[in-house]
């Protein structure tokens, strides 16, 4: 990918929004554990909990589907690149000297 430079710059924005996926998952993960033990002991969570839990997940939703999207624009910019070679196709060929094939390019 390194040599399609659109291709590479979806790789690189899909690998950021990894990044972000990643801490956004440790963050939600552990104010849900907060907000879990919080629940077991009879204390009351605070809004805050609530607030960071769900920021996070939205973050974290948006990140990994933005990461997906990304990759698959980078995979299909980078295999565009292969498209644009001349073909060669075999087609028939019927004429008054019989049939067969002929190339097409």
């Amino acid at each position: 990918m390194l040599n399609n430079a659109a291709a590479n710059l979806h790789w690189k924005k899909a690998k950021t929004a990894d990044i972000v996926f990643g801490i956004s998952f440790a963050i939600n993960t552990v104010s849900l554990l907060v907000v879990y033990d919080q629940l077991l002991n009879d204390k009351t969570p605070t809004g805050g909990l609530y607030a960071l839990a769900i920021g996070s997940g939205i973050i974290e939703i948006w990140s990994g589907l933005s990461s997906m999207s990304r990759k698959k624009k980078a995979i299909l910019e980078y295999n565009s690149g292969f498209d644009k070679k001349e073909k060669v196709s075999l087609v028939p060929l019927g004429n008054q000297n019989g049939i067969g094939l002929a190339l097409r390019f």
